[in-house]
């Protein structure tokens, strides 16, 4: 709409209107100042948001004035068209991003084998404590032979214990083990010997797969020192064990021989037999508890007779045998453990002799007292 600067219309839509004086009084920034502005008034049509702009002669002084109007019912109408469709289009991108959110967590959940945060963080705690308190030392290494995870024991046999595990991580293993050749190619070997600092370790590695692929390893590494302790005490417990074996089997012998005789009614061979065993046994117990002072060394040498008596072997000890040292700790295994294999490979040497032939094993030792 167009009018002059007396409000005049000279255009409008509704063409019975053109001649008439504009409506609203909101002409006058434009007409006198030559401002353009945006007002909201009631025209003749209603209601509606109007823009100005002053209409100005060559000398630019205005003359008249430009009025666009849009109705503010015809506003709200579009706004809620516009808010219908903007709802519609955010309530589909809120669809979508639900629906692409459960299909993500279902593709992780799956990747992570079907574990909820909670049980993820549990493993990672529980993982963390198996493989601190483990003994051995436990090296992991990626693809590429860096240093994923190791643990204290592993550190503390490479000297590294001053350092925190973190540092070690993403190093070349071989930067921490130079002379193991550990996954320079990933197959699957056991107990490689290698020294390290004062130590002799077995070294192992296995490779971590992923179907096919080789994504990793794992190397352990065990000290041969306390391979070699714990192999000392199983042998030990090997030789109790057939010590009492034998003990057993004696005395289970010497029931028979008793219920024999006593069956047969030869009641004083049978009581004579008892007290002559009796006899023997007094004897080598009293030698014992005179002339061996350690009670674990007297019962050692108590059960290698019955085992010797088992194989018809003759064991003796010289009357002269003197054990007064009282040893105890590491030095105590240490001679149960020299004792037990000297008179194991004895046994096994008159094993061999003939049937006929005269087994005689004679034992002394002497040891001063502390």
């Amino acid at each position: 709409m167009l009018a002059i600067k007396k409000g005049i219309r000279y255009s409008h839509p509704y063409t019975d209107r053109i001649g008439k004086r504009m409506v609203g009084g909101d002409n006058e920034p434009a007409l006198k100042a030559g401002k353009s502005y945006v007002t909201k008034n009631i025209g003749s049509l209603g209601l509606s948001i109007r823009g100005k702009t002053p209409v100005l002669d060559d000398d630019r002084h205005p003359i008249g004035v430009v009025s666009v109007g849009f109705l503010n019912e015809n506003v709200k109408a579009i706004v809620k068209k516009q808010s219908r469709l903007l709802w519609m289009t955010m309530l589909g991108i809120i669809c979508i991003g639900i629906l692409g959110a459960i299909w993500i967590a279902s593709f992780i959940k799956k990747r992570l084998s079907d574990m909820e945060p909670e049980e993820i963080s549990y493993t990672l705690q529980q993982k963390e404590a198996i493989l601190q308190s483990a003994q051995e030392g436990i090296i992991s290494v990626d693809a590429d032979a860096r240093i994923t995870l190791i643990n204290q024991a592993a550190q503390q046999m490479l000297g590294n214990q001053q350092h925190r595990a973190k540092s070690c991580i993403g190093l070349p293993v071989n930067e921490l083990l130079p002379h193991a050749n550990l996954f320079t190619e990933y197959g699957s070997w056991m107990n490689q010997e290698l020294v390290i600092g004062n130590d002799i370790v077995f070294v192992s590695q296995v490779p971590i797969m992923n179907g096919d692929a080789v994504i990793g390893g794992v190397a352990t590494l065990r000290k041969k020192q306390e391979m070699e302790a714990i192999t000392s005490e199983l042998k030990q417990v090997r030789q109790y064990a057939n010590a009492q074996r034998a003990q057993t089997h004696e005395f289970s012998n010497k029931l028979s021989i008793v219920l024999g005789l006593l069956q047969l009614k030869q009641y004083e061979e049978a009581i004579s037999f008892i007290k002559r065993e009796q006899e023997i046994q007094h004897a080598w117990t009293q030698f014992l508890l005179k002339n061996v002072r350690d009670p674990l060394v007297s019962g050692l040498l108590q059960a290698k007779m019955n085992e010797a008596a088992e194989l018809d072997i003759d064991m003796t000890i010289q009357s002269e045998s003197q054990l007064q040292t009282v040893v105890s700790g590491k030095k105590q295994q240490a001679l149960l453990t020299g004792i037990g294999n000297l008179l194991d490979n004895a046994m096994e040497d008159l094993k061999r002799l003939p049937v006929n032939a005269e087994k005689l094993l004679e034992i002394f030792f002497y040891g001063h007292r502390r």
